[in-house]
């Protein structure tokens, strides 16, 4: 039987290592994680008691709310959310969290008003900003711009410690062209997997049986890359958007549009794709510097990639694993730590799919 995403990060016993771990010595403030996006249903009881002031970047509206998508909703509840019915909660459990819901609605040309929006974010003491939505196309002197700007901003936040953007790699299913890629110090880039069923029989799905069983038959792994994910230099690491039967990942929608299936109030709704995988390595971090608060930045990168489990060894030749110094674009070298340089890596997986108790683990084994 495939897993769930939660079981195939090792978020229970993440967790559980969080609790069992705790240090009672410190007051602890909740992690403040901002998520970018096109709203948020801040009135969704899952939501109570999480959510700082929202901000909004959308000059066309000020409801947090979007009216036809819950995409933004859905993102907050894979970073964290009280668990109710079929919604199992975030990554992050809620009493280690704050949320900080950002609406962004990109209408102009050029970086400046993302530039501004991300320094007011910083700015709030955030340690994770999520960003699901996806920039579009930048061309070649905005990335460059961009990467300087973030890891300018981005290393000043927290007194010196950091923060992390943590973005979708999108799911156009293409190979990212390195000198548009947001991949810089401070920049996570996440692709996403589909988890299939262990046995074959449990294959009914004829878009799978067209896509994937071929896969399954060939490279004896239960996940592969989403084909929908881009992929290329400069993926991070990759978490499951999404699999064939059902257990994509539940979340929080906008209240009375979501799938009835999953409950008659209508207020869950699965999410999937990069968007999903982004949040929930979001999610993931959030937890981990809520185990030490104290973590740099630059460390919780280092250990979430070096943490992170290998998946479909035997990929073929453009996603084929290998010595990151060999697999990683020249461009994109400075972004990875020097530690990581003979860690085995793929252009589709990136270091590999994020392991949440691993990396939870190591968090608290660097506290001071």
């Amino acid at each position: 039987m495939a897993k769930s995403w939660q079981e195939t990060i090792h978020l229970d016993d993440a967790v559980d290592v969080h609790y069992s771990n705790q240090d009672h010595s410190r007051k602890f403030t909740p992690i403040l994680t901002a998520v970018v996006d096109d709203g948020c249903d801040v009135a969704h009881p899952c939501l109570s008691g999480l959510l700082e002031e929202p901000l909004s970047f959308d000059p066309t509206t000020q409801s947090l709310l979007a009216a036809k998508s819950s995409h933004g909703t859905l993102s907050c509840g894979l970073v964290s959310g009280h668990p109710k019915d079929l919604y199992l909660g975030g990554a992050a459990p809620p009493d280690a969290t704050r949320l900080l819901p950002v609406r962004y609605n990109k209408l102009s040309d050029g970086i400046e008003p993302e530039i501004e929006m991300y320094k007011t974010i910083v700015n709030r003491g955030v340690y994770v900003i999520s960003n699901s939505f996806g920039f579009g196309a930048l061309n070649n002197v905005e990335t460059l711009r961009m990467r300087e700007e973030i890891d300018k901003m981005a290393a000043t936040a927290r007194d010196g410690k950091g923060c992390l953007f943590v973005f979708a790699a999108g799911n156009e299913g293409r190979q990212l062209e390195a000198n548009k890629t947001l991949c810089s110090k401070y920049t996570l880039l996440v692709s996403a997997t589909l988890i299939v069923p262990t046995k074959q029989g449990d294959i009914t799905d004829e878009g799978f049986k067209t896509q994937y069983k071929p896969l399954f038959n060939t490279r004896q792994s239960q996940e592969f890359k989403l084909f929908r994910s881009n992929h290329g230099s400069g993926i991070t690491v990759c978490a499951p958007g999404g699999d064939v039967r059902g257990l994509r990942p539940v979340s929080l929608a906008n209240q009375g549009t979501g799938d009835e299936k999953l409950h008659a109030s209508k207020n869950y709704d699965y999410h999937a794709d990069t968007s999903a995988a982004c949040a929930m390595v979001a999610g993931v971090l959030t937890l981990m510097f809520a185990a030490n608060p104290s973590l740099s930045a630059l460390d919780a990168k280092h250990i979430l990639c070096d943490t992170a489990d290998q998946v479909d060894p035997n990929c073929p030749d453009d996603g084929q694993w290998g010595p990151a110094q060999q697999k990683i674009e020249i461009q994109h070298r400075p972004a990875i730590d020097p530690r990581l340089t003979i860690k085995p890596y793929s252009r589709w997986y990136g270091f590999g799919r994020v392991n949440a108790a691993a990396a939870v683990t190591r968090a608290i084994a660097l506290r001071g």
